[in-house]
């Protein structure tokens, strides 16, 4: 039997979703273990709760281990966040490369909601950090 949902009012991450998603760590519901593997085959590796890890996922002691390191690091030197990978894999934020911005969305919909650095967001990302927009400019006197 799967783990039920959590009452009303707990915090706890439940069954198939990221303990990191909100940017902390919100331990796993009783019953579920972390897991981290790259579940999606993308590179982009990040932790679910499941009630155990099997070949796929590596069941994770508390405190978690900081994810591997994103498969295309940035160039040597910068402290960055490379195009496509997720600013929080290391388990605290790495700001994105220049010309490039935080996206939040559910990328594989799959109810996993993390995000990448990206040189824009479209509807199924929303931009986080993003430079201020110019000031509309003021309207023209009718003639």
């Amino acid at each position: 039997p799967s783990p039920s949902p959590p009452p009303a009012g707990t915090t706890c991450t439940a069954a198939g979703t990221d303990p990191w998603s909100s940017g902390e760590l919100v331990g796993c519901c009783d019953g579920l273990v972390d897991c981290l593997a790259d579940w999606d085959s993308n590179g982009d590796w990040h932790y679910r709760c499941l009630v155990s890890c099997d070949a796929d996922g590596v069941p994770v002691a508390s405190p978690p281990l900081p994810p591997p390191p994103s498969p295309s690091p940035p160039p040597a030197g910068t402290t960055c966040t490379a195009a496509g990978t997720d600013p929080w894999s290391s388990g605290e934020l790495v700001g994105c490369c220049d010309g490039l911005v935080d996206c939040l969305a559910d990328w594989d919909s799959n109810g996993d909601w993390h995000y990448r650095c990206l040189v824009s967001c479209d509807a199924d990302g929303v931009p986080v950090a993003s430079p201020p927009l110019p000031p509309p400019p003021s309207p023209s006197p009718p003639p």
